[in-house]
């Protein structure tokens, strides 16, 4: 994918069995990496999805928007997030085990939106207003949207 240097945006959509960590590591040292002047990226409804893999590092310094939707087993965020310098928004929905945000989120003074939406309770807890542990951290985004998710034991 690395050669498609005109793509600009890539969704990848209802992939149920794509594991793209298990790519990896079947193509021996090949990585799938994404092209350098990618600007958008979108993962949505793919079901073993635990991570972005390290071939998408590629991309760090040009992509500018990032979503990862209905992905139930995104856990992590990878620390070269950071490398992300033209990264203007970022979009987690649904993610249900996400439970924290690389601990330099600061550094990317670039963002402007960043939507947190039905991922973990450990997540909204952390970035509540005025009171979660990385509110200092994302306070300085000019949008914010958080919505927490329900949880089972809560009336």
């Amino acid at each position: 994918m690395r050669y498609l240097t005109s793509l600009e945006t890539l969704w990848i959509k209802k992939c149920g069995k794509l594991n793209l960590i298990e790519e990896e590591e079947e193509e021996e040292g090949i990585l799938m990496e994404l092209p350098r002047g990618l600007l958008s990226l979108a993962l949505v409804e793919i079901p073993e999805l635990k991570e972005l893999p390290r071939g998408f590092e590629n991309a760090a310094a040009t992509i500018k928007y990032i979503r990862i939707m209905d992905c139930p087993s995104f856990e992590i965020l990878p620390e070269w997030l950071m490398k992300c310098t033209s990264l203007t928004k970022l979009q987690l929905i649904n993610c249900k085990l996400l439970e924290s945000l690389p601990l330099m989120m600061h550094q990317l003074t670039a963002l402007r939106d960043l939507c947190i939406i039905n991922c973990s309770e450990t997540l909204s807890r952390k970035c509540k207003k005025e009171i979660g542990q990385y509110w200092p951290w994302i306070s300085v985004i000019p949008e914010i949207h958080l919505k927490c998710l329900e949880s089972k034991n809560s009336h």
